[in-house]
């Protein structure tokens, strides 16, 4: 109810905007139909993003003042409106036709225009029901370290904090070494805090989102009214109104016929089932660059300035959303300068003045306010960018071609008549589409055999997204399209499209990740596609042979049945469904920390960003034996105890053990929901589980507790995790590392760790080691505590449990486990890649008192083992 409700709120707010909008327009311009529900589409968005963003920049973002701006744009444009019409009817100056016709009611004008057009009407509602009944099941992304999650969080601190820029106090008040360990990256030019959030001044505390902000701007108002469930709310609505955008614009470069088969192909496709609830900004790109495209037919077939100006807000829009617009918005760019330069005409170069200070304040704006853009301006100034070759060799090829566009007005004309120039003409006519289809069939059949890695099958996943007999239509839709066939705004969707897909297809720029590297084709490569194979379907649809018309329903159908059965599995389920409350209830046991500490990100950044809690993650362990930065963390730790701060430790493994204070557990927390797997070269068609758990610690002086105090839950004991973190090593312990399902540690033949103390009535201390030599014969292992000789056991080859009794201790409460055994060099036996010196295994320890209950889990593996 709450997303219902949110939902209910930003439509109104969107509409209200968009509404005085129209009312503003109306009143000088002749709109027709189409021109009203593009008003109606784009207006409401792009001026709630542009307010918002401006409000995030200056620190002001507070949903009561975003809504200030519809009702103001409202009323002013009803102002306006009822002030015309009631001059209009008395004075010489009547109404414009658009507003005024014949005297007619509105309602009736409306009522008959329905009538008119409602089979075209029916169609356009079906199919957006049909693009909102996927994403009705949003998918809960909330994870830090994954762009999903990163930008849920970012919405959810601008809503609460009102700025996209973050002071952080508590990490300026730590030392420069802690600051430092707490980082996921300390040096070069991206110094990040948490992965997607970076360090602008590390003494001050000042942190930045570490991408484009469009999309978290846009997701706060929703996340301001409705919490998460508002943010993915808002995905949902950006989604709808992406397919209503595409169809819009398709219909206006097109027909309604091919509007309607390609937001068909479009909605049943995999791509749309999965990625329209999948809370990144290709969504949101996508928008804009229809809206663009369609306002870019319209300034064509009407020139005017405001026409010119929403067209360049929608191309600025569209980059300030997704660095990858930059290819469609660079082809926009030549073609609009080629036509100007052709034609000569001033409502051309006006086009190209006004979208041009339009994308360029974009683009100021971003280098100015947004890291990942200053960065890779910098890898493309040095050629590190995998878009600097393409976008040079386009430049290449335009630049020559714009300067003979150029020259023609100052040298004769040619002779058109000489057989030779018609047929150079006539090949350069058919030259590009013949050239998209040839390279379109290398890609997806040839591609695939003749070269290595992941990339070579990506037009083969493009097919999979939108359909391979849709992939072959758009070859056929190529083979056959003339340049000069279709209008200037069939072109420019066509080269916009081309650009996209033919770097994209060449080079993902993303991890290799199925389904995370396809959201590049989202925002126009999968549209692009599936318009030129509508085109093909809709003359086929419409062809006088009855044969050819059997053909087209054929192909239709079998198009729409592949796609069906790659988008049926990844509609059954909903990836981290159940993680916001998972999250929410791990923040309420923490609300009164002074400081957080976790060893994983994936719950660091939502406490920190989505909860404003105080959270930040042991990040790395860089160092040659792993426990260097783990003995920092310790002491941060032991400090702030010292201090008298409320401290939580949050960890995904187990607790530790450490002189200076004690680990008081406060809770356990499980979930399990699901996801797709990570492959690389294939769509997933199954789910897996995914396990969401968290132990939670308070960090408290151990004159709190006697020594008998557990270092856990009451009855429970569960194991110090060596092989997973390295919280509570003292030293001669090496990085992490894993055999199976177990994880260990080497030891350089004298490790050292904390444990808890036995306490007064003894206790068994359990362990799980190998000695993991190439000879057979166990390996004698001294256990010392606090010095003393506690036994020697022989170890054998794999991984085994060893117990041992520990007499009653004095009264500390933590107590020094030395492990002590031979080395040997692994260089020896062939093994490459491992230090020197090896001594033994360890992968857990555990101090088991009389009463205490085994973690189960823990007895299981362990069982297994022996």
């Amino acid at each position: 109810m709450v997303a219902c409700w949110t939902v209910l709120v930003m439509v109104a707010l969107l509409a209200a905007t968009s509404g005085g909008f129209v009312w503003l327009v109306c009143r000088g311009a002749r709109l027709d139909s189409d021109e009203r529900i593009g008003l109606w589409l784009t207006a409401g968005p792009a001026l709630i993003c542009l307010t918002g963003l401006l409000l995030a920049d200056m620190g002001h973002f507070r949903c009561w003042r975003l809504a200030l701006l519809p009702l103001g744009v409202l009323s002013v444009g009803l102002f306006r409106h009822v002030r015309h019409r009631a001059t209009g009817n008395g004075s010489a100056s009547p109404s414009p036709p658009s507003c005024q016709r014949g005297g007619e009611p509105v309602v009736s004008r409306a009522w008959q225009h329905v009538q008119k057009h409602w089979p075209l009407l029916f169609t356009g509602l079906l199919l957006t029901a049909l693009a909102c009944l996927p994403v009705c099941r949003p998918h809960t992304h909330l994870h830090g370290g994954w762009d999903p999650g990163e930008y849920v969080c970012t919405a959810m601190n601008v809503a609460r904090s009102g700025a996209l820029q973050i002071h952080d106090p508590v990490f300026a008040g730590l030392d420069e070494p802690v600051r430092r360990m707490l980082m996921a990256e300390p040096e070069g030019n991206r110094r990040l805090l948490q992965h997607g959030y970076l360090v602008q001044d590390e003494a001050e505390g000042i942190l930045t989102p570490d991408y484009f902000h469009l999309y978290p701007v846009w997701l706060a108002p929703f996340a301001a009214i409705g919490g998460l469930d508002g943010v993915y709310a808002g995905q949902w609505l950006i989604t709808v109104l992406a397919c209503a955008m595409f169809w819009l614009a398709v219909k206006t470069l097109f027909s309604a016929r091919v509007a309607s088969l390609a937001l068909l192909l479009l909605c049943v496709g995999p791509g749309q089932v999965y990625f329209g609830r999948f809370t990144t900004a290709e969504m949101l790109a996508r928008f804009f660059l229809f809206s663009a495209f369609f306002w870019a037919a319209q300034t064509w077939r009407q020139p005017s300035r405001w026409r010119d100006m929403a067209f360049g807000i929608s191309l600025a829009l569209a980059f300030l959303a997704h660095s990858t617009s930059i290819l469609p918005l660079a082809a926009i760019g030549l073609f609009l300068a080629g036509r100007a330069l052709w034609t000569g005409r001033r409502t051309e170069w006006r086009t190209v003045l006004i979208a041009g200070v339009c994308c360029l304040l974009a683009f100021a704006r971003n280098g100015l306010q947004t890291p990942v853009m200053t960065a890779f301006l910098l890898d493309f100034i040095t050629g590190n960018s995998s878009l600097a070759r393409p976008l040079f060799l386009a430049l290449a090829v335009a630049v020559p071609i714009l300067l003979l566009v150029a020259l023609r007005r100052f040298l004769p004309p040619l002779v058109r008549d000489v057989p030779f120039m018609a047929w150079t003409r006539r090949a350069l006519d058919w030259l590009p589409g013949l050239a998209m289809a040839t390279w379109l069939l290398y890609q997806y059949a040839v591609r695939p055999l003749v070269e290595a890695g992941a990339d070579r099958m990506n037009l083969v996943l493009v097919g999979r997204l939108v359909g391979p007999l849709t992939l072959l239509l758009a070859v056929a839709f190529f083979a056959r399209r003339r340049w000069t066939h279709g209008t200037a705004p069939q072109r420019l969707f066509l080269l916009a499209g081309a650009a996209a897909a033919l770097v994209h297809v060449r080079h993902r720029m993303a991890y290799s990740l199925i389904m995370w590297s396809l959201r590049r084709y989202i925002p126009l490569v999968v549209p692009f596609m599936a318009v030129a194979g509508a085109v093909v379907l809709a003359e086929m649809l419409a062809a006088r042979q009855r044969w050819v018309r059997y053909c087209g329903i054929g192909l239709l159908a079998l198009t729409l049945g592949g796609m069906g059965w790659d988008a049926w599995p990844l509609l059954q389920g909903r990836e981290h469904r159940g993680l916001p409350a998972f999250t929410a209830d791990l923040a309420r046991v923490m609300v009164d920390a002074d400081f957080i500490l976790c060893d994983h990100v994936r719950y660091a950044t939502p406490l920190r960003y989505a909860w404003g809690l105080p959270a930040y993650q042991f990040q790395r362990q860089p160092d040659g034996t792993a426990t260097g930065e783990a003995a920092q963390a310790m002491r941060l730790l032991a400090d702030r105890v010292a201090a008298g701060d409320r401290v939580y430790y949050v960890t995904v493994s187990d607790g530790f053990a450490h002189p200076d204070f004690r680990l008081e557990w406060v809770r356990s927390f499980e979930q399990t929901s699901e996801t797709l797997p990570l492959l690389k070269s294939t769509l997933p068609r199954s789910w897996q589980p995914a396990r969401n758990h968290a132990n939670v610690y308070r960090c408290v002086p151990h004159d709190t507790a006697g020594t008998d105090t557990p270092v856990d839950g009451p009855g429970i004991s569960t194991p110090l995790g060596v092989g997973y973190h390295s919280m509570g090593l003292v030293e001669g312990f090496g990085p992490m590392q894993r055999s199976g399902k177990t994880s260990f540690r080497w030891t350089d033949g004298r490790g050292a760790l904390y444990v808890p103390a036995a306490g007064t009535q003894g206790a068994t201390l359990e362990l799980l080691l190998a000695s993991g030599r190439k000879e057979a014969t166990p390996v004698p292992v001294d256990l010392l505590l606090n010095g003393r000789l506690l036994a020697t056991v022989p170890l054998a080859q794999a991984l085994q449990v060893v117990r041992v009794d520990v007499p009653p201790s004095v009264k500390k409460p933590v107590m020094l486990l030395e492990l002590h055994s031979g080395v040997w060099n692994p260089a020896d036996y062939g093994i490459k890649g491992y230090p020197e010196q090896l001594g033994i295994r360890v992968a857990t320890v555990q101090m088991m008192r009389p009463g205490d209950k085994k973690d189960p889990s823990t007895r299981q593996d362990l069982e297994g083992l022996e």
